[in-house]
């Protein structure tokens, strides 16, 4: 009795978690800027165009149109060649994908 609980509750879980990588992979992709080519990017709702002016991030920071990112404590980054900064301020470098 106890085997086929266990089995059960093993099923029910493994089914629950492949609703939910099912419903994860229709969320649209999270906007960020980048430095591609020598040039900062900004990709809204995955179509890229150049940035004109100062961005601010939802955490504070502001990201100008040469790279240079002031964090909200006053410390200063580069974005470098394909990394990429999400709207939240996550840096990361850009995939393929």
């Amino acid at each position: 009795m106890k085997k086929l609980m266990m089995a059960a509750l093993a099923l029910t879980l493994g089914c629950s978690a492949m609703a939910q990588t099912k419903a994860d992979t229709t969320q649209k992709p999270e906007n960020f800027v980048m430095r591609y080519h020598g040039k900062m990017m900004k990709i809204v709702d995955g179509k890229p165009t150049p940035m004109t002016e100062t961005i601010t991030l939802n955490n504070g920071a502001k990201v100008a149109v040469d790279g240079s990112v002031k964090l909200p404590n006053g410390k200063k980054l580069k974005i470098k060649e394909n990394q990429k900064v999400t709207m939240s301020g996550k840096m990361s470098m850009a995939t393929g994908n």
